[in-house]
């Protein structure tokens, strides 16, 4: 210390001891006045007070005697306490008071207090080492906190503590989370254990670790890491099971509950006498998102485990139904054309991929009339046929050309015929048809006075014919009187002969009988 005193501390318990002396006489009394820069939990002992100043003194007398001074936390002494506030640290400072000018005033090396807190923030666990859980069957662990949180700035309200639960793949707890305040930081929460009850055979005891991670603003807490608990499983699956079926039937699997694989029996399978069943795993299902190579035989990866239905060859009166667990990520890696595979009887082969069978959501089954191996494996699809361009439209006349032949047949020879029959027929029918018109029309005759015709050696009588009754002409007829000098008529298609009305006079109607008539 200064040339004019000296102090020290050292550390005891829950108290710091600090003694100060006198280096030379003063001339008068002395007083040292201590202060604490944090006094809110740290508090003197053994000191006299003046008001709110703690104080040291000596007579003149007394300089060669020291003081000893108690620094002690107000914690548990004051008042209980049971929050970690964790490793505080302040100053203690020391000034001198007397008429002795030399000790007036004097200012001495400050010294640093730690105060560190006697209660430790930690999760309270229980049980925390031994514990054991059996798949599927629950069992109580009970956690707490140490220390009660601390308070927030505004010494009202405290700090919240959460305790994540992290259970791996062997375990569960039907609680994520626990929450733990300062007013329930004290109670221990029941949070339950089991192990995972799962569908793969495993060892009889393996082990879970059940993690914890606290999220909090707790200054002590945040610092706080927790190992995980160690939980022995007991498992519960079997890699075989047997068991009698009578003629009602039954469901069977090695696993409990049921899971991985199962057979389904109905009513009416076996005859009244039954049979006792076995169903057996002969190969694990590989480990998630992979799949097993190939078996004899087959190009199906296998993505489920493989199991031996017992007795082999047995053969039932109607289909019973064989279901598997499958990994749908390990089969869609593999090409995800699923089917079931069969073997007679043993694992090494050969094996037969089976048409039909039901997939979805990762449960695969099939009905079989009778026992053997199975399992269900993935393959990449067959690719499709190639795309061929289609063919060009068929001629509508192809094929139906035929090599030229010069013979003519019989229905050919039938068929001219018949043609031109109809058509000569026709000819013939029109020729008489035109026949008998022209005979129905009548005919212009020019006569001569003398009863000659222009055309020469025709007579009016020749013309004429007999009547049926009475003598009339069955054709009628114009009988006219004729000029010499007119030009002949031309009887054609019973069209009148040219007359000149200017240079003949109109034939008389009482020349002869026939005049005038149409």
């Amino acid at each position: 210390g200064p040339p004019r005193g000296v102090w020290g501390g050292r550390g005891g318990g829950g108290d710091v001891e600090f003694v100060i002396g006198l280096r030379t006489i003063p001339t008068a009394d002395v007083r040292a006045y201590l202060t604490l820069d944090q006094s809110t939990y740290l508090t003197f002992k053994n000191v006299e007070t003046d008001g709110g100043d703690r104080f040291v003194s000596w007579r003149q007398d007394e300089w060669r005697d020291t003081r000893t001074v108690l620094v002690s936390a107000l914690a548990d002494s004051a008042f209980q306490d049971v929050t970690d506030s964790g490793t505080r640290v302040t100053t203690l400072r020391l000034v001198s008071q007397s008429i002795d000018p030399f000790y007036n005033t004097a200012n001495y090396r400050p010294v640093t207090v730690t105060t560190v807190d006697n209660d430790k923030a930690a999760l309270i666990i229980d049980p925390a080492t031994d514990l054991k859980v059996f798949e599927g069957a629950p069992r109580e662990m009970t956690v707490r906190l140490a220390t009660k949180p601390q308070l927030m700035a505004d010494g009202l309200s405290g700090h919240d503590v959460t305790i994540q639960l992290l259970p791996d793949m062997q375990l569960e707890v039907n609680l994520p989370r626990l929450t733990f305040t300062v007013n329930n930081w004290d109670r221990p929460q029941v949070v339950l254990v089991s192990g995972k009850d799962d569908t793969i055979v495993e060892a009889a005891e393996h082990i879970g670790n059940l993690a914890f991670r606290i999220v909090t603003t707790d200054p002590e807490y945040t610092k706080l890491s927790v190992p995980p608990v160690r939980v022995t499983v007991v498992e519960n699956d079997s890699n075989q099971v047997t068991k009698f079926i009578s003629h009602w039937g039954d469901k069977l699997s090695p696993m409990s509950p049921f899971g991985a694989v199962a057979v389904t029996i109905p009513t009416g399978a076996f005859n009244i006498s039954g049979a006792n069943i076995t169903v057996r795993e002969d190969e694990p299902q590989p480990a998630a998102g992979d799949a097993a190579p190939p078996k004899l035989g087959t190009q199906g990866f296998r993505v489920s485990g493989t199991y031996s239905f017992l007795p082999h060859h047995q053969t039932f009166r109607m289909p019973v139904q064989v279901a598997m667990e499958y990994d749908e990520q390990a089969a869609a890696l593999a090409g995800g054309e699923l089917a079931f595979y069969r073997s007679a009887e043993d694992i090494g082969g050969p094996w037969e991929r089976l048409e039909g069978g039901v997939f979805e959501s990762g449960l695969a089954s099939i009905f079989t009339p009778t026992f053997s191996l199975y399992y269900v494996g993935a393959s990449t699809p067959s690719p499709p046929p190639p795309i061929q361009n289609p063919p060009p439209p068929l001629d509508p006349c192809l094929g139906l050309e035929k090599a030229k032949d010069d013979t003519v047949s019989v229905t050919e020879y039938l068929l001219i015929g018949v043609l031109v029959a109809e058509n000569l027929a026709a000819v013939v029918g029109m020729v008489m048809y035109v026949v008998w018109k022209r005979r129905l029309r009548p005919h212009v005759v020019h006569v001569n006075e003398d009863g000659s015709t222009p055309f020469g050696g025709a007579s009016l009588k020749s013309f004429r014919t007999k009547g049926r009754s009475g003598g009339e002409p069955s054709v009628p007829m114009i009988a006219a009187e004729a000029s010499s000098r007119d030009p002949p008529a031309l009887p054609l298609m019973g069209l009148p002969g040219p007359h000149d009305s200017r240079r003949d006079p109109p034939p008389s109607e009482d020349k002869n009988k026939w005049g005038g008539q149409v």
